[in-house]
């Protein structure tokens, strides 16, 4: 019988040792890649520890949320990875330097999806620009084209009309016997004076 109550105890002994130490808080309404607190209650506050997130589901790895905490600090802020919007997520306080050695953990939770503003913040954006050219070409046509961002605008003028107008002719002078008409009309002048010249003075003889 005392053999019995020696085993008992114990048994009781290395369940107690055992047991969490560190009693975590099952978070609600946390979202992925924003701000999330997590509380505590403990009462061995010699501990450091530090905060894994897990999901046996989802992802196969852990995801390390905080490390060497103060265990009388009694609570943690902090903001989550970007991870997979679910349930089955489960946080455990952990040994800082032997991750085998869980202290305590919460009871299953979920997590919301990341919100746009934070996914969009995360992302890369990338683009690309064209320098515009301008390109002009003259003898009687024009053309100009633009290219930016990889749009393209052109323009064409139609060519120019061509033509010849012919506006009222200016009087000219026609040659006589190689001799420009004024001059020829100029000699026949004299000619008619002296006739009258000559005659004149017969008629007073």
């Amino acid at each position: 019988m005392f053999a019995k109550v020696a085993a008992f105890a114990t048994l009781l002994s290395v369940v107690a040792a055992q047991a969490p130490s560190i009693v975590l808080e099952t978070p609600q309404g946390w979202t992925s890649g924003v701000q999330a607190n997590i509380s505590w209650s403990t009462s061995d506050t010699n501990i450091r520890f530090s905060l894994e997130l897990v999901n046996p589901t989802n992802f196969h790895n852990s995801f390390g949320i905080a490390t060497n905490v103060d265990p009388t600090s009694m609570f943690s802020s902090f903001t989550l990875p970007i991870v997979p919007a679910g349930d089955g997520y489960i946080l455990q306080a952990i040994n800082v330097t032997d991750i085998n050695t869980v202290y305590g953990s919460t009871g299953d939770f979920s997590i919301a999806a990341t919100p746009s503003s934070v996914s969009s913040s995360s992302s890369t954006v990338s683009g690309s620009s064209t320098v515009s050219s301008l390109s002009i070409t003259s003898s009687g046509s024009g053309s100009a084209s633009a290219t930016s961002a990889g749009s393209s605008a052109s323009n064409s003028a139609p060519p120019a009309s061509s033509g010849a107008s012919t506006g009222a002719a200016s009087p000219s002078n026609t040659p006589f016997n190689g001799a420009p008409a004024g001059l020829e009309l100029g000699l026949a002048s004299w000619a008619v004076m002296a006739v009258g010249a000559v005659a004149g003075a017969v008629v007073a003889l």
